[in-house]
């Protein structure tokens, strides 16, 4: 032979020895059928590869390759063996919500939306200040004792609910002393006021006094004659003026 046969026949130094795998870049897996090639990362572009953006495509396979004469689990297979960038990992089902980014896998959820407007807000408002408006001469009545409360060492005066608590001082005197309950009572409404002996009987007489409330916002100036009405003609028809009281039954019934 002549040189130039043997140059043909000498084998290839390449096949002699096994190939060796060349890593390729990082990048986005892109979608099959998609006709273009995610750009790869570097250092320099790896913000933008990785952009909201860019993870809009799905990696999963398009679901017609799946389907039909075609598909099934060679096709699946033929997807499972493609070659993935270093660090990507193929879905293990499709999944519309999962974005693949060569780092890591974001979840992208649906931002909150907007709180709605309420056009009935204003309409509310206004009616709770007509409330207010309605049961201020009875409510009157009860900020009488806001300056002996605050004057008084033990008394204070706090607003709960939108509703004036006040105890302590000639508060605690009056409950105890000037009402027509055996004992005293432990707590009072006038209006949007609410007298108590101490803070300890105003917390736990705070749900039955907001009823108490509710109806001096229904009465409004009739609050006070209703209830010494109703007490009275209990008391005539042979009934007791506190407990047989109208508004003290409908207290006790939404309390329990």
């Amino acid at each position: 032979m002549d040189n130039v046969s043997k140059r043909v026949a000498r084998p290839n130094a390449s096949s002699r020895m096994p190939a060796t795998p060349t890593r390729t870049a990082a990048a986005p897996l892109a979608p099959v059928g998609s006709g273009r090639e995610a750009p790869a990362i570097t250092r320099r572009n790896f913000s933008t590869a990785c952009s909201p953006r860019l993870l809009k495509r799905p990696i999963s396979p398009d679901p017609s390759v799946l389907q039909g004469p075609v598909g099934g689990e060679n096709a699946r297979s033929q997807w499972e063996r493609r070659p993935l960038p270093f660090g990507v990992h193929p879905p293990a089902s499709h999944n519309a919500g999962t974005w693949i980014c060569p780092f890591d896998t974001v979840q992208l959820s649906t931002p909150n939306p907007a709180p709605r407007h309420d056009p009935l807000a204003p309409l509310r408002a206004a009616g709770r200040a007509l409330l207010y408006l309605w049961s201020f001469p009875t409510t009157a009545v009860g900020l009488l004792f806001l300056p002996f409360a605050l004057l008084a060492r033990d008394g204070g005066a706090h607003v709960v609910d939108g509703v004036l608590e006040l105890h302590g001082g000639l508060v605690t005197f009056f409950l105890q002393h000037c009402t027509l309950l055996r004992g005293g009572a432990s707590a009072m409404t006038l209006g949007h006021v609410v007298l108590g002996r101490d803070e300890r009987l105003l917390d736990l007489t705070r749900s039955h006094e907001r009823v108490h409330v509710r109806q001096c916002e229904r009465w409004g100036p009739l609050f006070i004659p209703a209830y010494l009405l109703a007490s009275l003609w209990v008391k005539l028809r042979g009934g007791r003026p506190y407990e047989d009281n109208p508004f003290e039954r409908e207290a006790y019934g939404r309390e329990s």
